[in-house]
């Protein structure tokens, strides 16, 4: 199985669509260093408290923008938009670590296909999302999404075997 730009994907082609480097372009970056912050996390979302975490209104002036992985759904990478006190969230597509022999993947390769390090349980599997508008707010939303990541030492159910990458 090998890996396609988007630009080579012609009409009527079946495959799955994988999610490769999350990088922001280096204006943007710029722009989030002064006025956002980035909540960076490997550990997945719980599935039920993701959806509360999500379903609440949200403060008009804030907003954001990422990826995000639930525990339940390991393979899909979902976007996701907070605008105008609501989010909305939709699939991506697929981590590269739900690939075949994901657990074969050479971190240097793999970390050159995203842009991160690969983590030797999640792979390339991360919670990144920027917020705006927080202000000193900042520290109270950290916490309602660091509650609805799994508890740490409850495993993830569709860990691969431990090998050595």
């Amino acid at each position: 199985m090998g890996l396609m730009p988007l630009d080579d994907v012609t009409g009527g082609f079946r495959a799955d669509v994988y999610v490769g480097h999350l990088a922001m372009e280096p204006d943007e970056a710029a722009v989030a260093a002064r006025t956002g912050v980035l909540f960076e996390e490997v550990r997945p979302f719980d599935g039920f408290r993701a959806s509360c975490l999500l379903a609440q209104p949200w403060p008009v002036e804030l907003t954001a923008d990422g990826v995000f992985w639930v525990e339940s759904l390991p393979d899909t990478c979902f976007k996701l938009r907070i605008a105008d006190g609501q989010a909305a969230y939709r699939s991506l597509g697929r981590w590269l670590a739900s690939r075949p022999g994901h657990d074969r993947v050479d971190p240097g390769p793999g970390a050159a296909l995203t842009g991160r390090p690969w983590h030797a349980v999640y792979g390339d599997r991360i919670q990144r999302i920027w917020f705006d508008g927080l202000a000193e707010e900042w520290r109270h939303y950290e916490r309602m999404f660091i509650r609805g990541l799994v508890t740490p030492g409850t495993g993830f159910k569709n860990q691969p075997t431990a090998k050595t990458l």
